[in-house]
């Protein structure tokens, strides 16, 4: 399985990012491939899983990462943030 990710680095360290970013997928068993920087400073990289349920863990583990992320650029804008989430079967 194939998905692709972008990440927008707070610290412009972009080495120790790739690299902190390749260590959470190996230990999820996938693979980062093909880096590319856009030209706002963002990462986007191709994340290759052997099954769809390590797609599931990975999203799992990020999902926490990406609500507290959301919450603290929501305080910091002076907006609000909600999450919805839809809970469908995307792979029969």
């Amino acid at each position: 399985m194939r998905f692709l990710l972008r990440v927008v680095p707070e610290q412009p360290d972009r080495h120790a990012l790739l690299a902190s970013l390749k260590g959470l997928a190996r230990s999820l068993g996938a693979r980062v491939t093909h880096p590319r920087w856009t030209s706002y400073g963002a990462l986007e990289v191709d994340v290759f899983l052997p099954s769809v349920r390590d797609f599931e863990l990975l999203t799992a583990v990020l999902e926490p990462l990406a609500k507290e992320w959301l919450r603290m650029a929501g305080q910091k804008l002076s907006v609000k943030t909600k999450v919805v989430r839809r809970e469908a079967e995307l792979f029969d």
